[in-house]
């Protein structure tokens, strides 16, 4: 009797890893504008919204939450390495990069998906969920992700992150994520 082995379908795992790295840079390019951009003028904006203003928030995590806003940027910061001089242009750099190599795969594909599978397989809704989030994309979440479901806001409060963000929101990786979520999410 052997033990069972996991198959790991190697493509896949590169392709999910291309979406993970996406979402970490762009979420590292959203904490530079955020707490180092402007003196960080926009750290209490970031802890609103997280949830800082949310009623779904226990009001005593509410009230807490700015007292440990310092500590929450000074982490970030650290380990994040958000005050390297080249830190903005390194990540709209790799976003191209990363968005360049995912819609390479993308267009190789005759189905329109990752896996070039008739139907969205779960490398499809990885990869979705990474660029749905950083993309503006009013449907990512159902609504429940206070930062992508408020784009106009972070438009008016970020102008600087939402140019950096416009090239890759208008990119066909977010179309293709959209059309995604229009047309598979019940």
């Amino acid at each position: 009797v052997g033990i069972p082995v996991l198959c790991v379908d190697t493509t896949a795992s590169k392709i999910e890893a291309l979406g993970d790295r996406l979402c970490e840079v762009a979420r590292r390019l959203f904490y530079y504008h955020v707490l180092v951009h402007d003196g960080g003028r926009h750290a209490p904006f970031l802890s609103i919204m997280i949830g800082g203003d949310d009623p779904r928030v226990p009001a005593w995590q509410r009230r807490l939450a700015p007292l440990f806003r310092p500590v929450q940027a000074f982490l970030l910061k650290r380990v994040f390495r958000l005050n390297s001089p080249t830190c903005r242009e390194k990540c709209v750099a790799q976003l191209h990069s990363l968005t360049t190599q995912l819609e390479q795969v993308l267009a190789a594909s005759s189905h329109n998906t990752f896996m070039n599978t008739a139907e969205p397989s779960y490398v499809d809704y990885c990869v979705a969920a990474s660029v749905g989030c950083f993309s503006f994309n009013t449907a990512y979440s159902n609504g429940n992700c206070r930062i992508a479901g408020e784009p106009q806001r972070i438009r008016d409060e970020l102008p600087e992150l939402a140019r950096d963000f416009e090239q890759f929101s208008t990119s066909t990786l977010a179309t293709w994520t959209k059309e995604l979520y229009e047309n598979k999410r019940n």
